[in-house]
């Protein structure tokens, strides 16, 4: 989709086809700072059109998710926020956040990708200590970015509409920004649903909301009362009539209805062939035995009269 990578593929200098394990293995390069300020002004300019739709606060912002072509910046993964995707980086950013505000959460996620631009390696912690900002003293003037996100008194967060209004992205020359034709948005009600329920605070992180447990259980209870009223419809059609069950069964009855003339019935199967000889017992023993002894001692036999009856009549 994009050919050029992503904005890390950028600060590393990998190919967008190499494995994440080996091309993100090393320190980064860090981008200069005009590019810093013109990727970081696209950036805000993206996620205050998201919520100007009335999308959620985007909470998988990082390098990975912000692909760059012909140096413009665009913004994935906000998708994940509506289905309650728990970030990689949801983890540092509850720590600098001690309440469940979204919006600072997300410009959280912004001072951590702001950092990484700008020193070549992501912020293992969830604010930047003075080792991180010695690290990156040769930017002063994103120093004092990130010195106003994450040391604000009463443990607050700048606005979206603050960071932007900074003089240090207020002054970046961003002429895409002005050529931009942005397409109306059109919402399907599934949609519109998913963004309420996300509006509503329904959707934790890898959690379901009440409202998708509900939905899931009348799902559950109306799917197990179509299958009963289904099998009742199946054993009222499958049971047989008073009137059927008098008359015969045939073979023609046994087959499912159907609009064609039913054919004729089949002839009456043959009658089974007559039973072998080969399957009758043999005489016992005993008696042949005896014929055979009377045979030896010259016992006389009767003499058998036979009658010829086949000469012609006259």
């Amino acid at each position: 989709m994009f050919p050029k990578g992503s904005l890390k593929d950028h600060i590393h200098g990998a190919k967008p086809g190499d494995p994440a394990h080996t091309k993100y293995q090393y320190r980064g390069k860090p981008l200069s700072e005009s590019l810093i300020r013109r990727y970081g002004r696209q950036i805000l300019e993206g996620l205050m059109y998201l919520r100007s739709k009335r999308f959620p606060p985007c909470l998988h912002l990082h390098s990975g998710n912000v692909f760059v072509d012909n140096r413009i910046c665009r913004i994935t993964g906000y998708e994940h926020s509506l289905f309650g995707f728990p970030s990689r980086l949801f983890t540092h950013v509850r720590r600098a956040v001690s309440s469940d505000s979204h919006d600072a959460m997300e410009v959280v996620l912004f001072g951590h990708l702001l950092f990484e631009m700008t020193s070549g390696a992501d912020l293992t912690t969830s604010k930047p200590d003075p080792q991180h900002y010695s690290s990156i003293r040769s930017y002063p003037q994103v120093v004092e970015v990130l010195r106003f996100i994450f040391e604000r008194e009463g443990d607050t967060y700048p606005s979206l509409s603050e960071m932007k209004e900074h003089n240090f992205f207020n002054h970046a020359d961003v002429p895409e920004i002005q050529r931009m034709n942005l397409t109306p948005v059109q919402l399907t009600t599934q949609m519109r649903n998913i963004l309420k329920s996300a509006r509503k605070g329904k959707t934790t992180h890898g959690k379901p909301g009440r409202s998708s447990t509900k939905r899931s259980s009348d799902g559950g209870a109306s799917s197990q009362k179509s299958s009963a009223s289904s099998s009742r419809r199946e054993s009222v059609v499958s049971k047989p009539s008073s009137r059927q069950s008098s008359r015969p069964t045939s073979a023609s009855s046994k087959r499912p209805a159907s609009t064609a003339p039913s054919a004729p019935a089949p002839p009456p199967p043959p009658p089974p062939p007559p039973p072998s000889s080969q399957g009758a017992p043999p005489p016992s023993s005993a008696g042949r035995g005896a014929l055979l002894g009377d045979i030896r001692t010259g016992m006389r036999l009767k003499k058998a009269k036979t009658s010829d009856r086949s000469a012609p009549r006259v």
